[in-house]
């Protein structure tokens, strides 16, 4: 029998088929083609399961429907085209659009009832739009837009007869034009943007279980930034594998201020973001390493927000700025997407924050690419116990940070003078015996003349260590009393200098009991009020002049911390620290 039919569709469309029909044979053969039928008949299915109010929504298809009822299994296929168009979806009692689309085609179209499954060679979504909105509580305006199905032993009815799902395979989709009003509410400043241009290509969608879908997609950000996303992802299973990099370039970093301000306490003045997020999940197992890249970085207000990381960031921005303007960041993200306290935004935060405090703590192991091997040495300037005589080895070190800073023009060098209570005491106590005791001998020294070692086997020496011992002790049977306990402690008798055969240079007693003597000498010497944090000011000033007459450093980035007691001791010596600080 030959069918022609021609219809129209309330409350809109029209519809035709034309083929040939045989019901005792069960078969048909029929082209169809219906076009511009309106879709609001389906609202109220729409309206029942979830909380959405259909608006606007045409459809049409064109194609071929073949039935044959006596084949074993009875077959059905429809292979053609459809589209949607025009469609907008609100939430019940808004005014604005949540979804929208101007045309969503399918082209290759094969439907077959008996194998259950659907293919279509290529879905074009022309114009898309959506409003995604994160709440204050961190949901979103997506959330609860499904109705609670009501189960069997809700209605008393009978379970629907469950199989197999349909098989579907999207050979091809085709994203274009593509735009998104996004605005996150849970951040201590509004944040809202809205992202167009948005156009893409996603292939090989199944939803067979192991299938694996690539994706390719890119939008405009602002007026002038640039985002994309590629990469792969199992269609059913996204936790069990995805590989998806996001890059965005020349983006503005004023948009971005609530975020900053969120988690960082400050807003952003000026500066552009380049940056590259790794989603990299492998069984529930984040894994990847983001790239961010910023330029021109302007700090702006401070923010009082309780999420905050508590980190001087004016001196982290002055650290990883080079002299470019630029500061290149790698921070690696881990986790595992099936805790429940996992967030992707507060691993980002979390791994941002201590990339940032290990750089802080020990800037220049985190700058080592610019002061070259075995940077961390470089923070410590060594000194000689009681000297502040920079040695020719830790002239290397500041030659080295002088050739660094040129890379980071925004940095200042801090210099934090040091001493050590204990160590720098004793050896200013030892230089001052050894110079009484130089003048006792009849040398003429000058200021800082080094008198060299003592000899504790010279009779003439040990004759000066005698009267400087009873001088000191301001007691002349001082030195017979020490002689006695030296020998009682020694177990054994020692001898003295004979003062008749000093002058001759004979007659020379036990060293060892002058050597004793001397250590006795420091242990009772005191120092001026002022002497160790007078040496810390020492060591900070010539470490601050090296720079500026010797190496040629501008005088501007320089500037000292208060000088400061320490327990560290490097190399045998004294470290003194050098920090930096941002240029304001």
């Amino acid at each position: 029998t030959t069918l022609e039919l021609t219809s129209q569709i309330k409350p809109g469309g029209t519809f035709q088929a034309i083929g040939t029909v045989d019901l005792l044979k069960q078969t048909a053969d029929v082209r169809v083609n219906a076009s511009a039928v309106v879709l609001a008949p389906i609202a109220g299915l729409i309206g029942r399961h979830t909380t959405l109010n259909l608006a606007t929504g045409n459809a049409g298809t064109e194609g071929r429907l073949v039935w044959n009822g006596k084949s074993n299994p009875a077959t059905l296929r429809y292979i053609g085209a459809a589209a949607v168009t025009d469609v907008e979806l609100r939430i019940a009692g808004a005014a604005e659009r949540l979804v929208s689309w101007q045309r969503l085609a399918a082209t290759g179209l094969n439907y077959s009832l008996a194998e259950n499954r659907l293919s279509i060679t290529e879905l074009r979504l022309s114009q898309p739009y959506a409003k995604l909105v994160i709440n204050k509580d961190r949901g979103t305006n997506f959330s609860g837009l499904v109705r609670p199905v009501k189960t069997a032993a809700d209605t008393a009815a009978p379970k629907p007869a469950t199989g197999p799902p349909l098989a579907i395979t999207l050979e091809h989709v085709k994203l274009e034009r593509g735009a998104m009003d996004f605005s996150d509410l849970s951040l201590i400043i509004p944040f809202a943007t809205h992202i167009k241009t948005l156009n893409g290509t996603s292939n090989g969608i199944s939803f067979a279980p192991e299938s694996r879908a690539n994706l390719k997609l890119e939008g405009r950000v602002g007026d002038y930034g640039l985002a994309r996303a590629e990469g792969t992802f199992q269609i059913l299973a996204p936790k069990k594998f995805t590989d998806i990099t996001i890059s965005f370039r020349n983006v503005a970093l004023p948009l971005l201020s609530p975020y900053t301000a969120t988690f960082a306490g400050r807003k952003i003045e000026a500066g552009k973001l380049a940056l590259d997020l790794q989603y990299k999940i492998n069984n529930s197992e984040l894994a990847g390493e983001n790239k961010i890249l910023l330029e021109k970085v302007v700090l702006g207000e401070r923010v009082n927000s309780p999420k905050a990381l508590d980190l001087p960031l004016d001196l982290a921005i002055a650290l990883l700025t080079d002299s470019d303007g630029k500061i290149n960041l790698a921070v690696p993200v881990t986790g595992n997407v099936d805790n429940p306290q996992f967030s992707y935004g507060d691993i980002i935060a979390k791994a941002i924050g201590s990339t940032l405090t290990g750089i802080i703590a020990a800037p220049f192991r985190a700058l080592g690419a610019i002061f070259g091997g075995s940077a961390e040495t470089l923070g410590d300037i060594v000194f000689d116990p009681g000297s502040a005589r920079i040695l020719p080895t830790e002239y290397e070190k500041l030659r080295r940070v002088a050739d660094g800073l040129q890379k980071r023009p925004q940095l200042k060098l801090m210099v934090q003078g040091t001493y050590h209570p204990q160590n720098d005491s004793y050896a200013l106590r030892t230089k001052l015996v050894r110079r009484d005791l130089a003048i006792r001998e009849g040398l003429n020294l000058a200021k800082n003349e080094d008198p060299g070692p003592v000899g504790f086997a010279s009779a003439k020496t040990q004759r000066a260590l005698e009267d400087l011992f009873g001088d000191t002790a301001g007691n002349t049977d001082a030195v017979a009393q020490f002689t006695a306990s030296f020998g009682k402690t020694a177990g054994r008798e020692v001898s003295r200098v004979s003062p008749a055969l000093a002058a001759t240079g004979s007659g020379a007693g036990d060293p060892t009991l002058y050597e004793a003597l001397y250590v006795k000498l420091i242990e009772q010497k005191t120092l001026p009020p002022s002497a160790l944090s007078d040496l810390a000011r020492d060591r900070a000033d010539a470490i601050t002049s090296a720079f500026i007459k010797r190496l040629k450093f501008d005088a501007v980035r320089l500037g000292n911390t208060p000088a400061a007691a320490t327990t560290e001791v490097a190399d045998n010596g004294i470290p003194v620290k050098l920090t930096f600080a941002p240029i304001n």
